[in-house]
């Protein structure tokens, strides 16, 4: 019998080896993963974040099967619980529902129905508990929390992660690296990611993994994701926008890719360094009227995946160079934060090419900070670069940064998973 052409033998080994990658992170996915890959009765996938004004409201998403066609979130003052059980009222007293909105949503392993809910008129500076489902007493998720941002914030704590990417069965790396963070010695009150949260942005069960790594921790702090190129890759964006309930204030075009927000005196813009064609013009024109608003705030803190500068070989994006940098310098961008390389980087403050002298004076230029990665994927081919005044290989562990604004300063803080520190600096403005 005549062999196969090579093309048509190299197609079936391509089908092949996806095949085996979707049975393995099928097989591989960790216990606490959910039952179903469309959703169940009972609300999963739970993300929090703002649209709004975070002192005084709240966005809320899930997920669950078809089946399920109520959407309600019922919530009350944490604090408020123990006294109402002192006085002896009934435990509904003092709680409140709130009906959202549900759509219809096919992904490439079935249909699943997507849950939304904004709660307003929260007050500022206080923790809630909440739990959503349909409004029956079987449909209840379990009971969690969040903080409303303080009336006039002081200080803000910010968790921030590169990519965590990861190859089948390896999300528990990104959990490890997640789980570790947040219980370490220093609070905070958002999290950030700088894009390829996931290796194939546009198949469920990637996501399906990568929720199941974040269950206990999303569903209590607001979550605010850049798009990587793998979520932008083969229709993939779709899915960022079914899992993650994010502002529209930006380009149309680019809905929920681009957009910003504001938590007290620190002013964030979230860029798709992925647009091509017009969105680009778009997203330009986006970014110069967020930064001229917002003049007044202490903090301008910008973040997008693709790096300005690269500290992986062959990785220079001189788009992004000549589209985004000029706008940023103009109006005095204190903070950028890329992904895409796997390594750590702090660069000195950066201004036309050039690298101050003094690396902790914001007013001598922009810091750049590749954030590394929190994933299982690393990259041996990356380098520590001129412009670098700090730098941890991604060879070695995965990381996560913190961010600490306080008045003018702002503390950086890069540790590997393993408690080690790759930097701890504090910039002044």
């Amino acid at each position: 019998m005549t062999p196969p052409p090579a093309t048509a033998r190299r197609g079936l080994f391509r089908i092949l080896i996806a095949s085996l990658g979707a049975l393995l992170l099928a097989v591989a996915l960790p216990r606490y993963a959910a039952s179903s890959y469309v959703g169940g009765a009972t609300p999963d996938q739970i993300a929090l974040s703002w649209v709004d004004d975070p002192q005084t409201t709240i966005a809320i998403k899930w997920r669950t099967s078809t089946d399920v066609t109520g959407t309600v979130v019922e919530y009350w003052e944490a604090d408020a619980a123990d006294a109402i059980e002192a006085a002896g009222l009934p435990p509904s007293t003092g709680r409140h529902q709130v009906a959202g909105s549900s759509s219809e949503w096919t992904s490439n392993l079935g249909s699943m129905r997507i849950h939304e809910v904004k709660l307003t008129g929260l007050k500022p500076g206080t923790r809630y508990a909440y739990r959503v489902g349909d409004g029956s007493e079987e449909g209840w998720s379990g009971v969690y929390h969040f903080n409303t941002a303080p009336a006039d914030p002081t200080s803000l704590s910010v968790l921030v992660f590169g990519d965590s990417q990861s190859y089948a069965g390896n999300y528990n790396v990104w959990r490890k690296t997640l789980q570790t963070a947040v219980t370490d010695d220093i609070p905070e009150q958002l999290i950030l990611h700088t894009g390829d949260l996931v290796d194939d942005g546009s198949d469920e069960l990637h996501w399906e993994a990568w929720f199941a790594a974040t269950r206990g921790i999303l569903e209590n702090l607001p979550f605010f994701p850049a798009p990587g190129n793998h979520e932008n890759a083969r229709g993939g964006a779709v899915y960022l926008r079914n899992h993650f309930q994010l502002p529209a204030n930006g380009p149309p075009e680019l809905a929920e890719l681009a957009y910003s927000f504001d938590y007290g005196d620190v002013h964030v813009v979230v860029l798709n360094s992925e647009a091509s064609g017009s969105e680009v013009e778009a997203q330009k024109h986006f970014l110069e009227e967020e930064l001229a608003r917002n003049q007044e705030k202490t903090w301008k803190i910008v973040l997008f995946h693709r790096t300005v500068h690269n500290v992986k070989w062959g990785r220079g994006n001189p788009d992004l160079l000549e589209n985004y940098v000029p706008i940023l310098e103009k109006y005095g961008v204190d903070l950028v934060l890329n992904g895409h390389d796997h390594s750590y980087a702090r660069s000195f403050p950066l201004r036309g090419g050039k690298r101050a002298e003094n690396p902790t004076d914001l007013g001598a230029g922009i810091v750049y900070v590749v954030t590394g990665r929190s994933g299982a994927k690393a990259y041996t081919d990356t380098f520590r670069p001129w412009w670098a005044a700090a730098f941890g290989y991604g060879t070695r562990k995965p990381n996560y940064i913190n961010l600490i604004f306080t008045g003018r300063q702002l503390r950086i803080i890069s540790r590997y998973v393993d408690g080690t520190i790759i930097d701890d600096v504090v910039l002044t403005k």
